[in-house]
């Protein structure tokens, strides 16, 4: 699995593979002490190369800090924690 960390109120991404067709359902929790919603992203199907994607922006009451995510294929469960970031004011 490939994750890519982001700034909150950006978009975020992560990537999957699996076997092609795969069904695969994905929990994300935000980093310790957010008082946003919890994010709910719909389940998937993996194409015809394994490959699945699920892009969300991070609500903007998320706090800083490391965030985790749990993808399950066809019973098959990866995790990875990846960084959440403050915007830079320029």
């Amino acid at each position: 699995m490939s994750v890519r960390g982001g700034v909150i109120g950006s978009p975020s991404a992560f990537l999957v593979h699996a076997p092609p067709g795969a069904s695969c359902t994905v929990d994300y929790r935000p980093p310790d002490g957010s008082q946003s919603e919890p994010l709910v992203l719909p389940p998937a199907v993996a194409d015809a190369t394994g490959n699945l994607r699920w892009i969300w922006s991070i609500p903007d009451k998320t706090m800083p800090g490391v965030a985790h995510v749990t993808v399950t294929c066809n019973g098959r469960v990866a995790q990875a924690d990846f960084p959440i970031s403050m915007p830079t004011i320029e």
